[in-house]
This record gives structure tokens, sequence and C-alpha cells, in this order.
């Protein structure tokens, strides 16, 4: 692997990439913190391997010139490290206590969140989610007390307790996996189901 320098219109973006991103939230991210990395790009073909939206948020931007990691691989490995760059960061995952209390921090401090790719609204909603999952682990708790305290005399009567759910349809499995791992950031219990 070598890093270097390139004029911005070198690299040529990958005609099989079906990563999309959101250009305007990296121009806002640009515009907070400044570029830091580099985009991955095949020597051979100098298609862009990984930062397609980094690079295209930059030539929005104006930028002349763009930090470029050229590695020597085959168009087979090329295409397999575009699929698991994309693919790892969709199955990453926050610590729902530890991020609405970074953010919170943030925006107490600074008085806005801007930079970070989150908004004062998130925020809340995290905040409310975490209440309310609060509140719920305290109900279950006490609700556990009561059980320990009163006899059962129903054995099946666990069988029947409510259950909500919503059905999302989707057109593909790329889809599905977006929408799933979307709801994850949101929910506890999300299943998958093909049929």
């Amino acid at each position: 692997m070598t890093l270097e320098v390139w004029p911005i219109g070198r690299p040529k973006y990958h005609p099989k990439n079906p990563r999309q991103g959101d250009v305007g939230a990296i121009c806002e991210s640009l515009d907070a913190n400044g570029f830091y990395g580099a985009i991955l790009v095949q020597k051979s073909s100098e298609l862009i391997i990984a930062g397609e939206h980094r690079h295209k948020s930059m030539k929005a931007k104006g930028a002349r010139k763009i930090p470029v990691l050229v590695i020597d691989v085959d168009d087979e490995k090329a295409l397999d490290i575009m699929l698991a760059d994309n693919a790892t960061a969709d199955q990453a995952d926050y610590d729902r206590a530890r991020l609405p209390e970074l953010l919170a921090e943030i925006h107490e401090r600074r008085g806005s969140l801007e930079g970070t790719g989150f908004t004062s609204e998130r925020l809340q909603e995290l905040l409310d989610d975490l209440n309310h999952q609060e509140k719920e682990r305290e109900q279950g708790k006490q609700g556990e007390d009561k059980e320990k305290s009163a006899p059962n005399l129903d054995p099946g009567a666990d069988r029947y307790k409510e259950q909500y759910g919503v059905i999302v349809v989707c057109k593909s499995g790329a889809e599905q996996e977006r929408v799933y791992n979307s709801l994850r950031l949101e929910y506890d219990d999300v299943k998958v189901v093909v049929t």
C-alpha cells in the first residue's frame, strides 16, 4: 500500500458499488471537522474501493486534491474489500446507554451536536428511549417481586401475553438488511422473516 495525493478527478467510481451514502451529511462533517483519512483505490484500475461518498463530498466542496491509499489487488479482491467495507459498517451498532450519555455531554458543553452526525431531535429520541427502557425494567422488577410473592394458579397464563409488531415488506435482501439495521438502533427485539 502507498499513500499518495491525487487530483480529485483521477480516481474513478466503481461501477459495481451498491452503496448509497449521504453526501450532504458527509459535507456537514467536512464543514465541522475537515477531511481526515484517505480513500482506498485499486492500483490497476484506479477505481475507488472505499470512500466513494467522501470523494463525492470533497468534490462537491471544491477540493482539487485528495489523499489516496493505493493498494495492488486483483479485481476480485477489490470487490471483496469494497463489499466487506460496506457490510462491516452496516453490522456495527451503538451501546444504547453510552451513546445518549456522550451526545448529551457534547450538547451540554457546546450547545449543539454539529459535526457529530446527530441532531438534538435524535438525541431526545435516544434519551426518551433510554428512559422508557429504564421504566420497563423497573416495572418488570416490580412484577417479578409480585410473582414471587403470589402463587401462579395458571401455569399456561404466560403463553397469552400480548405482543405488538410491525411487518415491513422489502423488495430485496439488501433493503431488508438496511431496514433491519436501522430498526436495531431503535428497538431491542427485531426479527427478520423470510417468506
